[in-house]
């Protein structure tokens, strides 16, 4: 009897045991990246409840043997990562399951915009740098009248004073003159021919949420203008809660400040902006030789936006820019008394209006698909007294666009087309002036595609045709590669087809309009070739400091490159330079942050030639080969900030070959912080470099002054006291 219990016994134990076999699932997945895919080795997926885990291995895979009828808590966990806190039912499940865990030291996940997909920016097959809503806001306390000072913190970008009178800047990027870097508001071009980049620098930083910075070509989506890189200001939205910033500024320039900004929702779906800015300048005649450095300006803005829409399947806004500026410059003594005189005859007075509209509407068509139909228009205006010239033009550009971006899980795609145009209309000339009214027009199609065919590997491809009513129709293909070799190194390379129509005013100011000559039928638009390529390495060191490097190379060729001449009359007229473009850089970018401690370190070395039809080199003017930028702030969290900033500029030719003194920037600042806003001291140029102190910046005397082309500061030390008032 005892025999046959115990063999009913164990026949009982072997019968449960298959049949808790049977109950039992094989769970299996893969541990990965959250950003950037990649296997994650090592990590731990743990069954608390039930005291049983395991180890992904060498592929992020792992796998689990688990009961099947209950639910189940999974916790999944790795070093440097936040762990993930899942329940499943493991009998219904699809499987293999993939855990993406996100690491604790990831920056600031920034998306962008320009690219139309708003992708992650660790995820763009091309080189965006941002300046996000941190940098905007430092800046709007420290020098809230413009973007001008942050932009040239940015070993990558040179501001070149076009203007002696009108103190107008224009951007460089790449070694490329100013109408190669295309610029942008809310993604759309309002600046194009007569208006060019005149005050755009002048934006006040309070009014912007990012600034997106393309290096290298971008003609798939913008145009063929867009061959040494973009920039786009992007304005600010309404949030959740209500914002009301007032701004006050003074420096010992003798510049006024006032700045206030608007923010709310009116509705969960609706809402406004609105910036207002005004400026007044004194005009200062830093070297005491007569002559104004820093022009009189009055200057003034509003900038409203209304949003509609806001987090539904359609969704639109609707903005609107009116600015104005009165100038006055040139002779010293005129400029005090108002009027020009027999003695002091060289007085320049001149008005800026400009009015432009944008807007847009986006409407999903599909979980996956968005329709987005976007337009803009821009009234520009220039009328002044140039001492011997009475002068008044206007320019009128539009812009419209219609897109798609589809999103799959391997690929983003745009399909489009835009239109283009630009009207130069000549109100007013005395005495009368060898050009007219003349303008063009571009319709241009695009598709652009970013194909993530494999975890590590992002191609971007995109293809456009322009047709221009003057110079014909170019094919622009372009195509960018990402390798994401790991999570923390990645490596791209990207090639670009642009192209640049001649511009007249470019590089012309209103006191030579008399002697300029209209655009010639022979003169082509100038054709590009840009190669562009960067490595990233981002690392937390020590478990506490966060390191990130870039180094960035580019090589652009220029077939036809522009240049102004002058006959023996003394006309001058814009033609194709008898000789190509070469462009060859590097551009290092290093940043450490540890706790509340900041350096940043950029260096940019750039060879830009003009190779000769007798093979004689010259080198493109205002681009220095050599600049270094290094900013270092430390900051104790809701009551200070402190920085210091420095910049080198280096090898710098002017256009009669000569090459110019180097010369170092220096600023500083410190910020106080409260409850309700900031108190901001700036010092800007504290070793007060300036060209005068190097050369004369005015040469001929009051009845006949020639001005030296500007290529270093001129203004001098200025310190300056701002006050942000957050209600």
């Amino acid at each position: 009897m005892f025999k046959f219990q115990l063999l009913l016994l164990l026949a009982g134990i072997g019968i449960a045991q298959q049949m808790a076999a049977q109950n039992k699932i094989t769970l299996t997945g893969f541990t990965r990246d959250a950003a950037s895919g990649e296997a994650l080795v090592g990590a731990t997926i743990q069954a608390p409840n039930l005291k049983i885990g395991g180890v992904s291995d060498e592929n992020g895979a792992f796998i689990l043997e688990v009961p099947g009828k209950d639910s189940l808590r999974l916790l999944i966990s790795y070093v440097g990562y936040t762990s993930v806190d899942l329940k499943i039912m493991p009998a219904t499940v699809v499987l293999p399951l993939e855990i993406r865990l996100k690491s604790d030291e990831e920056l600031e996940e920034v998306t962008i915009s320009t690219t139309r997909t708003n992708s992650r920016i660790e995820d763009l097959a091309v080189k965006v740098e941002v300046l996000g809503a941190e940098e905007l806001e430092e800046e709007a306390s420290l020098v809230p009248g413009g973007m001008g000072s942050l932009l040239g913190d940015l070993s990558v970008i040179t501001i070149q004073r076009t203007g002696a009178v009108s103190g107008n800047d224009a951007v460089r990027m790449q070694g490329l003159a100013p109408g190669y870097t295309q610029l942008l508001q809310d993604g759309l071009p309002l600046y194009g021919g007569f208006s060019g980049s005149l005050g755009v620098l002048n934006i006040p930083p309070l009014d912007l949420r990012q600034v997106e910075i393309v290096k290298g070509s971008s003609s798939t989506l913008y145009g063929g203008g867009a061959i040494g890189g973009l920039i786009n200001f992007l304005s600010k939205t309404p949030g959740e809660k209500p914002v009301t910033t007032f701004l006050l500024n003074q420096t010992t320039l003798g510049e006024t400040d006032a700045n206030a900004f608007f923010s709310r929702k009116t509705t969960n779906s609706q809402g406004f902006t609105i910036l207002t800015a005004g400026t007044l300048k004194a005009a200062r005649d830093i070297n005491s030789d007569g002559f104004a450095e820093v022009a009189r300006s009055r200057q003034w803005l509003v900038h409203p936006r209304y949003f509609w829409g806001l987090g539904k399947k359609t969704s639109g806004d609707l903005g609107f820019t009116f600015s104005q500026n009165h100038l006055r410059g040139g002779d010293w003594a005129a400029i005090k008394s108002g009027e020009a005189s027999a003695e002091h005859p060289f007085l320049q007075k001149e008005q800026t209006q400009r009015l432009s509209a944008n807007g847009q509407i986006a409407t999903r068509l599909s979980k996956n698909a968005v329709w987005t139909f976007r337009g803009a228009g821009s009234v520009f205006q220039r009328s002044g007294n140039y001492a011997a010239l009475h002068f008044k033009g206007r320019q009128i550009n539009t812009y419209l666009e219609s897109n798609v971006v589809l999103k799959t899980r391997a690929c983003d795609w745009v399909f489009g087309a835009n239109l283009t145009s630009e009207h130069f209309q000549l109100r007013e000339a005395f005495p009368a002036l060898a050009f007219g009214n003349f303008g063009a027009q571009t319709l241009g199609v695009f598709v652009q595609n970013d194909y993530r065919f494999a975890s590590k590997w992002t191609l971007q491809t995109g293809f456009r045709v322009d047709h221009n009513s003057r110079y014909g129709s170019f094919a622009l293909p372009r195509a960018s590669l990402l390798y994401k070799v790991s999570r923390d190194f990645s490596a791209r390379l990207g090639y670009g087809r642009g192209y640049k129509t001649p511009d007249l005013f470019l590089v012309v100011e209103p006191s030579s309009f008399p002697q300029l000559q209209p655009l010639s039928r022979a003169v082509r638009a100038d054709v590009a070739h840009s190669l562009n390529a960067d490595l990233n390495y981002q690392k937390l060191l020590f478990d506490a400091v966060s390191m990130q490097i870039n180094q960035a190379f580019y090589v652009v060729a220029l077939a036809h490159p522009f240049e102004v001449v002058s006959d023996g009359t003394g006309n001058i007229s814009l033609q194709n330079a008898a000789a190509t473009g070469r462009v060859y850089g590097t551009d290092t970018y290093i940043q450490f942050k540890y706790a509340e401690l900041e350096l940043y370190f950029g260096y940019n070395h750039t060879l830009s030639e003009r190779h000769l039809a007798s093979g004689r080199r010259v080198y493109e003017p205002f681009n220095p080969q050599n600049k270094i930028a290094a900013t270092l702030a430390w900051s104790v969290p809701e009551k200070w900030r402190f920085g210091v900033e420095t910049a080198y500029t280096g090898n710098q030719y002017v256009g009669d070959n000569r090459q110019v003194p180097s010369y170092w920037f220096w600023a500083a600042m410190i910020a106080r912080q409260f409850h309700w806003g900031i108190l901001a001291l700036n010092c800007e140029n504290i070793g007060d470099a300036r060209q005068s102190r190097k050369e004369a910046l005015v040469t001929g005397g009051f009845l006949n002054p020639s001005f030296t082309p500007i290529w270093g500061p001129v203004e001098g030390r200025v310190v300056n006291l701002s006050l942000k008032i957050n209600l």
